[in-house]
Protein backbone atom coordinates (compact mmCIF):
# COMPACT_ATOMS: atom_id res chain seq x y z
CA UNK A 1 0.00 0.00 0.00
CA UNK A 2 1.26 3.44 -0.73
CA UNK A 3 0.31 7.07 -0.47
CA UNK A 4 2.35 9.78 -2.21
CA UNK A 5 5.88 9.28 -0.86
CA UNK A 6 5.07 6.63 1.81
CA UNK A 7 4.78 2.85 1.30
CA UNK A 8 3.96 -0.06 3.61
CA UNK A 9 4.32 -3.66 2.47
CA UNK A 10 4.67 -7.14 3.84
CA UNK A 11 4.89 -10.71 2.80
CA UNK A 12 5.06 -14.32 3.86
CA UNK A 13 7.09 -17.27 2.65
CA UNK A 14 5.01 -20.46 2.32
CA UNK A 15 8.16 -22.65 2.31
CA UNK A 16 10.86 -23.10 4.94
CA UNK A 17 12.70 -19.81 5.50
CA UNK A 18 15.80 -20.33 3.34
CA UNK A 19 15.50 -24.04 4.10
CA UNK A 20 15.89 -23.41 7.82
CA UNK A 21 14.39 -25.98 10.14
CA UNK A 22 15.20 -27.52 13.51
CA UNK A 23 17.79 -29.82 11.88
CA UNK A 24 20.02 -26.90 10.84
CA UNK A 25 19.19 -24.24 13.43
CA UNK A 26 21.75 -22.44 15.52
CA UNK A 27 21.03 -24.35 18.69
CA UNK A 28 24.23 -26.17 19.63
CA UNK A 29 25.92 -24.52 16.65
CA UNK A 30 29.49 -25.29 17.71
CA UNK A 31 31.75 -24.13 14.86
CA UNK A 32 28.85 -22.74 12.82
CA UNK A 33 28.85 -19.51 14.80
CA UNK A 34 29.67 -18.11 18.20
CA UNK A 35 26.47 -16.15 18.72
CA UNK A 36 23.59 -17.05 20.99
CA UNK A 37 23.48 -20.84 20.75
CA UNK A 38 20.09 -20.86 22.49
CA UNK A 39 18.61 -19.22 19.40
CA UNK A 40 17.17 -21.33 16.63
CA UNK A 41 14.11 -23.06 15.31
CA UNK A 42 12.04 -24.71 18.02
CA UNK A 43 12.28 -28.51 18.13
CA UNK A 44 9.67 -29.84 15.73
CA UNK A 45 8.99 -26.32 14.52
CA UNK A 46 8.61 -25.10 10.97
CA UNK A 47 9.76 -21.77 9.54
CA UNK A 48 7.06 -21.96 6.89
CA UNK A 49 4.89 -18.85 6.74
CA UNK A 50 7.61 -16.60 8.16
CA UNK A 51 6.88 -13.00 7.29
CA UNK A 52 8.08 -9.44 7.13
CA UNK A 53 6.70 -5.92 7.22
CA UNK A 54 8.44 -2.80 5.94
CA UNK A 55 7.61 0.91 5.87
CA UNK A 56 9.51 3.22 3.55
CA UNK A 57 9.46 6.83 2.47
CA UNK A 58 11.06 8.55 -0.51
CA UNK A 59 10.77 12.30 -1.01
CA UNK A 60 12.14 14.65 -3.67
CA UNK A 61 13.23 17.87 -1.98
CA UNK A 62 11.72 20.78 -3.91
CA UNK A 63 14.45 23.20 -2.82
CA UNK A 64 17.25 21.19 -4.51
CA UNK A 65 16.68 19.84 -8.03
CA UNK A 66 17.43 16.13 -8.31
CA UNK A 67 17.83 15.48 -4.57
CA UNK A 68 15.84 12.67 -3.02
CA UNK A 69 15.89 11.58 0.62
CA UNK A 70 14.65 8.17 1.68
CA UNK A 71 14.27 5.93 4.69
CA UNK A 72 13.10 2.45 5.50
CA UNK A 73 12.39 0.33 8.56
CA UNK A 74 11.38 -3.30 8.50
CA UNK A 75 10.94 -6.36 10.66
CA UNK A 76 11.62 -10.01 9.70
CA UNK A 77 9.81 -12.59 11.82
CA UNK A 78 10.95 -16.21 11.66
CA UNK A 79 8.09 -18.56 12.49
CA UNK A 80 8.57 -21.14 15.29
CA UNK A 81 11.93 -19.71 16.31
CA UNK A 82 13.60 -18.17 19.32
CA UNK A 83 16.02 -15.27 18.97
CA UNK A 84 16.15 -15.17 15.16
CA UNK A 85 13.86 -12.20 14.33
CA UNK A 86 15.48 -8.90 13.39
CA UNK A 87 14.66 -5.29 12.56
CA UNK A 88 16.51 -3.31 9.87
CA UNK A 89 16.70 0.34 8.95
CA UNK A 90 18.15 2.47 6.17
CA UNK A 91 18.37 6.21 5.65
CA UNK A 92 19.97 7.99 2.73
CA UNK A 93 19.96 10.47 -0.11
CA UNK A 94 20.39 10.37 -3.89
CA UNK A 95 21.45 13.29 -6.09
CA UNK A 96 20.57 12.85 -9.77
CA UNK A 97 22.31 14.94 -12.39
CA UNK A 98 20.87 16.04 -15.76
CA UNK A 99 23.30 13.89 -17.72
CA UNK A 100 21.89 10.61 -16.23
CA UNK A 101 24.50 10.22 -13.50
CA UNK A 102 23.54 9.84 -9.84
CA UNK A 103 25.38 9.66 -6.54
CA UNK A 104 23.79 8.04 -3.54
CA UNK A 105 24.79 7.52 0.05
CA UNK A 106 23.00 5.70 2.81
CA UNK A 107 23.46 4.34 6.29
CA UNK A 108 21.97 0.94 7.01
CA UNK A 109 21.88 -1.26 10.05
CA UNK A 110 19.95 -3.79 12.02
CA UNK A 111 18.98 -4.63 15.54
CA UNK A 112 19.72 -8.24 14.72
CA UNK A 113 19.79 -10.79 17.45
CA UNK A 114 22.95 -12.02 19.14
CA UNK A 115 22.39 -15.31 17.29
CA UNK A 116 24.07 -13.83 14.21
CA UNK A 117 27.31 -12.79 15.92
CA UNK A 118 30.60 -14.54 15.27
CA UNK A 119 29.93 -15.97 11.83
CA UNK A 120 32.26 -16.27 8.88
CA UNK A 121 31.46 -13.54 6.37
CA UNK A 122 32.94 -11.53 3.51
CA UNK A 123 34.44 -9.29 6.20
CA UNK A 124 36.36 -12.27 7.59
CA UNK A 125 38.28 -14.00 4.79
CA UNK A 126 40.28 -16.13 7.25
CA UNK A 127 37.23 -17.76 8.82
CA UNK A 128 36.81 -19.82 10.90
CA UNK A 129 39.77 -18.16 12.66
CA UNK A 130 38.34 -14.65 12.18
CA UNK A 131 34.68 -14.14 12.98
CA UNK A 132 32.43 -11.10 12.76
CA UNK A 133 28.94 -9.90 13.49
CA UNK A 134 27.31 -10.23 10.05
CA UNK A 135 24.63 -7.68 10.86
CA UNK A 136 26.95 -4.69 11.39
CA UNK A 137 25.77 -1.21 10.48
CA UNK A 138 27.32 0.17 7.29
CA UNK A 139 27.70 3.44 5.40
CA UNK A 140 27.55 2.92 1.62
CA UNK A 141 28.24 5.34 -1.27
CA UNK A 142 27.43 4.56 -4.88
CA UNK A 143 27.66 6.13 -8.33
CA UNK A 144 25.29 5.07 -11.12
CA UNK A 145 24.85 5.88 -14.79
CA UNK A 146 21.58 5.33 -16.67
CA UNK A 147 21.61 4.47 -20.37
Amino acid sequence: MGWKWFTVKGGVNPTEFYGWNDNNSLEGAGNFGTGNTNAGVKLGGSTRWSGYVVASASYDLPAVAGLNVSGEIGRQMINDSTGLDWTWYKIGATKTFADTWAVNAFYTGTSGSSAYEGFASFNTPNAPIDRSNVDKSKFVVGITKSF
